[in-house]
């Protein structure tokens, strides 16, 4: 059984140090959080309107500041599902809210399966042209784990169904196939919920997923002899001096975990 399964079916013993930790979690660490959600826009997101922030320059470019506001749901529903309040069932405030936020992510969904409140908002027609920065696939990732963990606390498919859908593009999209993409995230996370939901659903285009990410991370000849990144770059415009704030150098792509292929 994954151990996250079993913590979830477990009743810790009243009064125990376990017990106590979730129930500051159940207490205080999710409503505050879930204040913060909407207070700042984040719970909202997913309706696809407008928000200032997206008018902002980034703070760190070329990542804009709400680029992570699909993973901050999917990890509170997530949270949520592991901490709550598992004896009253879900009629609390709290679960109430990742209802709502569950419906609002199925609306949010694309038609060809895709999702994600940046590249549906903000920027149409800029899907997968940056997986180097703009972490749509992280985003992915964490809302693959936040519906896992819905799943199994709800015993409800209104998450799992809008991501396993998300999966089919995304395993369309990249591979090793012609026609396909031969690029992978450069912030990894997605490889990790795609074997959990391989691993829970036996969902093989998620194993074949992962794997391609996995063994084709590093690549430096992977599109036509160059590194991906490389290509990619050259189609936003970039020039080879151009690099996100955050590199020691242009394309170092060593020093955000890639290790070059030899």
């Amino acid at each position: 059984m994954n151990p996250q399964d079993s913590f979830v079916s477990t009743t810790f013993a009243p009064k125990s140090f376990w017990a106590r930790r979730r129930d500051v979690v159940l207490q205080n660490t999710l409503p505050f959080q879930l204040d913060m959600l909407k207070s700042t826009g984040r719970y909202d997101a997913f309706d696809l309107k407008w928000h200032p922030i997206y008018d902002d320059e980034p703070l760190t470019w070329p990542v804009p500041k709400h680029l992570f506001w699909d993973s901050d749901v999917g990890k509170w529903i997530e949270g949520l599902a592991y901490f709550g309040d598992l004896e009253k069932g879900d009629d609390s405030p709290l679960d109430k809210a990742a209802a709502d936020l569950v419906k609002k992510i199925n609306k949010a969904q694309q038609p060809d399966g895709y999702l994600n409140i940046h590249f549906t908002v903000v920027a149409p027609k800029e899907r997968f042209s940056n997986l180097r920065d703009l972490h749509e696939l992280y985003n992915c990732g964490h809302l693959i784990e936040g519906a896992l963990a819905h799943q199994l606390r709800f015993k409800s498919e209104e998450m799992m169904r809008p991501l396993e859908k998300y999966v089919d593009l995304l395993h369309k999209t990249f591979g090793p196939g012609d026609g396909q993409t031969h690029g992978y995230p450069g912030h990894p996370e997605i490889e990790l919920a795609l074997l959990r939901l391989y691993k829970r659903t036996g969902n093989k285009k998620a194993l074949a997923l992962a794997q391609y990410f996995i063994t084709e991370r590093g690549n430096q000849k992977g599109v036509s002899g160059q590194h991906y990144y490389d290509v990619e770059a050259e189609k936003r415009g970039e020039s080879k001096r151009m690099m996100p704030s955050y590199y020691p150098a242009a394309r170092s792509y060593w020093s955000v975990g890639i290790v070059g292929q030899t």
